[in-house]
């Protein structure tokens, strides 16, 4: 991980410290996200990093010690922020982390556990891009629905990448079989 400074105009980077058990591993980030306190959470294949800026420190989160029977659970896909909180998923599930409480929960979503993207509309509703389709899950209430429940057609359920709504709410997600798909969020 590297931070540009435009008072230097270079770079530095966070090496990682044997010694601290807290730093980020070496290798792959796969996902970023500065909150709304302006922390850094990073996620990684092997976990979830938050950097505290006025500490000038990293905080390990360890998922499978929530999850201890599942593999994959500490291989972080994507990060969003909704009221405060943070929201994470994995290669085995959704959590949630209540800044108020300081812990994780953990949300079994059956066949969409698999999540390679995490996308928040303007309505609270929580878009889940996963290895079995598009997933609306609702935080209000924990329930999931499935995008070929919504429009009825069962061809939808198919393998989802990256995802993002755009600002009019449309649904942009891309698709192993068809490419890229846009979808009006109603």
């Amino acid at each position: 991980l590297s931070v540009y400074s435009p008072e230097k105009k270079s770079f530095s980077s966070f090496e990682k410290n044997v010694l601290d058990k807290q730093t980020i591993p070496k290798g792959y980030i796969s996902t970023l996200l500065t909150d709304s306190q302006g922390d850094i959470w990073i996620g990684t294949p092997q976990g979830l990093h938050k950097y505290v800026r006025n500490e000038r420190q990293f905080r390990k989160y360890i998922l499978d010690k929530i999850d201890t029977l599942q593999a994959q659970t500490n291989n972080i896909t994507s990060i969003i922020e909704l009221e405060n909180n943070i929201w994470v998923s994995t290669r085995n599930g959704l959590f949630l982390y209540e800044r108020v409480s300081e812990k994780f929960s953990r949300f079994n979503l059956e066949s969409f556990n698999s999540i390679n993207s995490i996308s928040k509309d303007n309505k609270g509703f929580i878009w889940l891009g996963t290895t079995n389709g598009l997933v609306r899950f609702n935080p209000a209430d924990s329930k999931v629905l499935h995008l070929s429940e919504i429009l009825k057609d069962p061809l939808l359920k198919t393998h989802i990448g990256a995802m993002m709504i755009d600002a009019s709410g449309v649904i942009w997600a891309c698709s192993y079989e068809y490419d890229l798909l846009k979808i009006a969020n109603k």
